[in-house]
């Protein structure tokens, strides 16, 4: 596999996909990994013995293949290269460099030969516009940046004798996106790459996307969310706030912002419920910050920044989360793949699960 982080739980999912005739979507927020899992996985199936000419990659950003921007003759080229009377796997990177991607790959998908894999922008391949462009025609695997298992596994610094504590401590402060592992022992360069990334993120995924031309506005509401995150978050009180603050703004305003950076996955939602009577309660949500968010200079403190780790260390385990109230006490439960609250109490419960992997 080479210098590759390993990244089992992401790994076993496109092995339990693998030769179904369903497309496997890999989404996640930017620079989290999606194209290296797709290259570890081609690489493995090279180990294995599969022919290299069953193999399709195209990266879509590559000006070599500008050519093949138009849809026909993406469609063309994969055909002519396809391997007559065995399985072909076509992995395709930034699918959305190609208008009109869609009848590529529903068209490729009725060749019972074809194993499609696609990776894309999480602005143009977000699962409300999957559901009307590949209706009932594909999976999508989720990816988030490392894990603090994944990070240690893969961190430069497992052999320089750092305990358990100092490692997840190096973890919190660099954050968890997989390049960072180059970067570890510069601290400016470290940072000046995640402000650049979190910049990049907002521009091209939030304010491009949504046509945005109050940018600050925006701005002001992702400081909100940064500084709110383990709590819960009312979009009322969000731009009540800032309208306070003599920068007017509605609710709906608000809300679409939100959406945009939810949807750009720089952060990530729990839905408020009530546990003894299971009714979603969506006026508040909970808000979880992605890695490019997660440093204790964005968060409010070390002790959040800490959560939001343990969140995600659990969430790259195949675990979903939900804030709850019972009893008029918050907490945050957690669901296993069978959809049972698995553990509660979130600090102790999730730190000991952490430990244990």
């Amino acid at each position: 596999m080479g210098p590759y982080i390993e990244r089992p739980q992401y790994m076993a999912w496109l092995r339990r996909w693998e030769g179904k005739e369903t497309v496997k979507v890999v989404s996640g927020v930017r620079r989290c990994g999606k194209s290296t899992l797709l290259r570890m996985f081609c690489d493995a199936l090279v180990d294995e013995g599969v022919d290299p000419r069953r193999i399709i990659s195209l990266n879509m950003e590559d000006i070599a293949l500008d050519a093949l921007s138009d849809y026909r003759a993406l469609y063309d080229h994969i055909v002519q290269r396809l391997v007559p009377d065995c399985r072909n796997y076509v992995v395709i990177d930034e699918i959305q460099q190609v208008p009109h991607f869609e009848k590529v790959v529903n068209s490729l998908r009725l060749n019972p030969s074809c194993d499609i894999y696609i990776t894309g922008s999480n602005a143009y391949l977000m699962a409300s516009e999957l559901a009307t462009l590949l209706t009932g025609r594909y999976v999508e695997l989720k990816m988030l940046p490392l894990s603090f298992a994944e990070f240690s596994s893969g961190s430069p610094v497992v052999g320089r004798g750092l305990s358990l504590e100092d490692t997840f401590g190096l973890y919190l402060s660099l954050g968890s996106f997989p390049y960072m592992m180059q970067l570890m022992d510069d601290a400016q360069t470290a940072r000046e790459y995640l402000q650049d990334m979190f910049n990049s993120i907002m521009l091209k995924d939030v304010v491009q996307r949504l046509r945005i031309a109050e940018v600050s506005l925006l701005q002001r509401v992702a400081r909100v969310l940064a500084s709110s995150v383990g709590s819960l978050v009312s979009p009322t009180k969000i731009a009540n706030t800032i309208t306070s603050n003599g920068q007017k703004t509605d609710v709906k305003t608000v809300d679409k912002y939100i959406d945009g950076l939810t949807g750009s996955l720089l952060f990530y939602e729990a839905s408020r419920w009530d546990v003894p009577w299971r009714g979603n309660r969506s006026s508040t949500s909970w808000i979880r910050a992605c890695g490019a968010c997660s440093r204790p200079r964005r968060l409010r403190s070390w002790g959040t920044c800490w959560r939001t780790s343990c969140t995600w260390s659990c969430s790259g385990e195949g675990f979903r989360f939900t804030s709850a109230w019972w009893k008029g006490e918050k907490s945050t439960s957690w669901l296993n793949a069978a959809g049972r609250f698995a553990t509660s109490r979130f600090p102790r419960a999730l730190w000991m699960r952490l430990r244990a992997s």
